[in-house]
This record gives C-alpha cells, sequence and structure tokens, in this order.
C-alpha cells in the first residue's frame, strides 16, 4: 500500500475521533517513518507474520544455491518447524530465541534446545525424521553453519518476532473489492468505483444480507429471491469459517497444497509374472512394483498418491525391440485378438488421476478382452 494512502487513512479515523496507537505491516520501514512524521511520533508498528515467513522462505532458498542438499522438502520442513515455533511463542521474546536456536540444530540431531512438548527426540534419539530424507537427520556441516548464521540473524530481531500480526482481515476485503471492481475492467477510471468500494465494506460488516437493507433504505422491496439468496449465502459463508478452523479441513489444505507441489506420483508399467526370453524385463517391473507399494506407505499422510497401471498387451514396438525370434513370435499377441491401442492406456491413466481426493486408486490392470492373464 502507498505511503499516501497509509497517512491519509490514518488521518481521515483521528479526524473522525478514534485514534490509531498500532498498525501492521510489512518490514518496509517508509511507512511507518511517514506516519510518525506526518500524523503521530508515537504510533507503532507490527509486521506481519506472512511477509516475515517468506522472508525467511527466500533467505532459505537463497541458501539452497550453495547447499544441493537443501532440497525443497527440507526448506519446507524448516518452514514448519518456525511456523510452530513463531505460534507457541507469541509475546514471548526469550522462547523465540531459544526456538530459533533450536530450529538451526534439530534438523542435525542436536536436539540441546529442544522441548519435551514438541521434540519427540530428546526421549528417543533413534526415533526417524518423518520428514528429512530416508528419515535421518542431516550430516551436512557447512548447510549447518549457514543455517545456524542465518537464525542467528533473527534471533536479533526476537522481540519483534514474538509480536507479530495478520493483515488477512485485510486480504480478504481486497478479494471481496476484487470480485465488484476487477482490476481488469478498469472500474477505477469510472463514478460507480465508490458504489462498488462502498457495497463490498457493507458486505464486509453486514454480510450479504446487506442487500436487503439497501433496497429498504431506497423504498423497494426487499425481494423474496434476494432475501432467500442473502440468508443462504450468509449460512453457507459462516459454515466455511467453522470448517475452516478444524483439524481436518487444515490437514485437507495441507494435502492440496502438497499436491500442487508436488503432483502426482508414478504411473508405472509392470508385469504381474515372469515370461520366459523377458526374464530382465520382467524383474524390472517387479521392482517398480515393489517401488512403488514402499513409496505408497512413504508419502501416506502427505496427499499423494501413487498409482501402478499394468498394461496387458499394447500396440507398440516393445517386441520388435527383441532379438529373440522365438520371443517375438511367443509375445506378440496382436495376430490372435484385438489388442490395446496406447490410448486405452491413456485413459487409464486420467480415470486414477481425476478421482476425488480421498480415493486411492493403487492398481489399475488393464487387457485385451480375449487375452487375459
Amino acid at each position: 500500500m502507498e505511503q499516501d494512502m497509509v497517512v491519509e487513512m490514518v488521518q481521515s479515523i483521528k479526524s473522525k475521533g478514534s485514534n490509531v496507537g498500532t498498525i501492521i505491516a510489512d518490514d518496509d520501514t517508509t511507512t511507518i517513518a511517514r506516519l510518525r512524521k506526518s500524523v503521530d511520533p508515537n504510533i507503532k508498528k507490527m509486521s506481519d507474520k506472512n511477509h516475515v515467513k517468506k522472508n525467511i522462505a527466500n533467505a532459505l532458498y537463497q541458501l539452497k544455491a550453495k547447499h544441493k542438499k537443501l532440497t525443497p522438502k527440507v526448506i519446507k520442513y524448516l518452514i514448519n518447524c518456525l511456523n510452530y515455533m513463531l505460534c507457541q511463542n507469541q509475546d514471548n521474546p526469550k522462547g523465540v530465541e531459544n526456538g530459533l536456536e533450536a530450529v538451526g540444530r534439530h534438523p542435525f540431531g542436536d536436539h540441546s534446545f529442544c522441548d519435551k512438548s514438541w521434540c519427540s527426540h530428546k526421549e528417543n534419539a533413534s526415533k526417524k525424521y518423518s520428514s528429512l530424507p530416508f528419515g535421518k537427520p542431516l550430516k551436512d556441516i557447512p548447510l549447518q553453519t549457514d543455517l545456524t548464521d542465518l537464525m542467528k540473524v533473527y534471533k536479533k530481531q526476537s522481540q519483534k518476532l514474538s509480536k507479530l500480526g495478520s493483515t488477512q482481515g485485510n486480504e480478504s476485503f481486497n478479494k471481496s473489492v476484487a470480485s465488484k471492481a476487477p482490476k481488469s475492467h478498469f472500474y477505477s477510471g469510472t463514478s460507480s468505483l465508490n458504489v462498488r468500494v462502498a457495497a463490498s465494506v457493507a458486505q464486509k460488516n453486514d454480510g450479504q444480507c446487506y442487500l436487503i437493507k439497501v433496497n429498504n433504505n431506497i423504498g423497494l422491496s426487499p425481494g423474496v429471491h434476494t432475501k432467500r439468496l442473502a440468508i443462504l449465502r450468509d449460512l453457507q459463508a459462516r459454515k466455511r469459517r467453522a470448517i475452516s478452523i478444524t483439524r481436518k479441513e487444515k490437514i485437507r489444505r495441507i494435502q492440496l497444497r502438497n499436491r500442487r507441489l508436488f503432483p502426482l506420483s508414478n504411473k508405472c508399467l509392470f508385469i504381474m509374472q515372469g515370461f520366459p526370453g523377458l526374464a530382465v524385463y520382467s524383474g524390472t517391473k517387479f521392482y517398480v512394483e515393489g517401488l512403488s507399494q514402499a513409496l505408497r506407505q512413504e508419502v501416506c499422510g502427505s496427499g499423494v498418491r501413487v498409482t501402478c497401471i499394468q498394461p496387458g498387451d499394447v500396440k507398440t514396438e516393445l517386441i520388435s525391440h527383441s532379438t529373440d525370434k522365438e520371443a517375438q513370435e511367443k509375445y506378440d499377441g496382436s495376430s490372435s485378438c484385438k489388442i490395446l491401442e496406447p490410448t486405452d492406456i491413456a485413459n487409464a491413466v486420467l480415470y486414477a488421476v481425476t478421482q476425488p481426493e480421498y480415493v486411492g486408486v493403487n492398481e489399475i490392470l488393464v487387457e485385451p478382452r480375449e487375452a487375459p492373464a
């Protein structure tokens, strides 16, 4: 937000008899400096927690260019640790300092700064790390040094990090304004902009039923269908808010985010049984089957699905690659019946990836009807 606009808003609020003691903003210092100079030298600023988390994430991704072991998965794990630590230590600068020290050591097997309330490795040092590669602590000393140095930088800001605010309410309001005055239509150049913004404010304060009040004030009928729809939408909004704070919904959001970051799984081709003359080929497919089964268990709970597509005879050039003439004649089933087309397998893959999020299609066996295994 532009500094002039912030100054104008705070001055307008003060002119109406209200006092502004604290604002929540990003780490840009120009806005608060402008406010203290133009409005009130005693006004305070709280940092927005989402901006702080993004800044820390950016610092970690900058380290990624230097350390190959700092993979996106490890960065995600570190960010989750930081998020938890900051939430648990609001109004506790000492707790933030201790937590930052723990975050720099915990992934490397050093739990001297960890607390038993959240670190189970304090009592069982051999326990696997569920979110680190191979379930083991990191062993990269240069990475540990750089990560510890980064945490020391943020330890100096422990006072700020222990008092974080949120601009999520503003973001929600901005979304309402964007639905009524989308930037793509350039309503800012029209006289209707003030009405559209006022409608957004009314919706934020009173819900969808603001339309009924507007109609009453201008002498119009509230409208039966308008009233019914407004009440329905308000009920739906309250239901969404109530559901959004439940543990189940938070897990669902994590799974959806993971699915966007780590799209679907392996689409494995494998043979259900070994075939003479194709020993190595059969072995590779059995390997993929075992790999998929193990991987499916490892990623359980992360929102990732692992599906094995098991095709029978398909019209491909695979048989022509074999130098064994006997095997070619034995396994070329195209002369005895109609075999599968590549599009049939593509449709099986499409079926697997388009199922609802709670459905795991672990295996699909697709064969010609007249040539079952």
